[in-house]
């Protein structure tokens, strides 16, 4: 997960070589391409990530931050806590 100085969002999946990223509030997915087709192994979450898109209105009531946050959380077991959010990582430390 990263995020830029203009607030957008990035997250990255790998699993294996199974891959999947999702970009916000610009998903940018090729002509023709659903931006959801890029989402890999992200894809169970699909309906919480895709609430961030559906309009101004639902982008207020859905973080898409905390959302990526959660589904990290989720798929890891890691607790993004501030210390890990201040300082880059290449990939997460695996809990014990």
């Amino acid at each position: 997960m990263s995020f830029d100085i203009e607030g957008n969002t990035s997250m990255y999946a790998r699993y294996g070589q199974v891959e999947g990223y999702l970009h916000h509030p610009d998903p940018a997915p090729p002509p023709f391409t659903r931006w959801a087709d890029h989402l890999g192994p992200l894809s169970p979450y699909i309906d919480l990530l895709a609430s961030g898109y559906d309009s101004e209105d639902a982008e207020a009531r859905v973080d898409i931050i905390a959302a990526c946050l959660a589904v990290v959380e989720l798929e890891s077991g890691v607790r993004l806590d501030e210390a890990l959010m201040d300082s880059p990582h290449s990939a997460l430390p695996i809990p014990l």
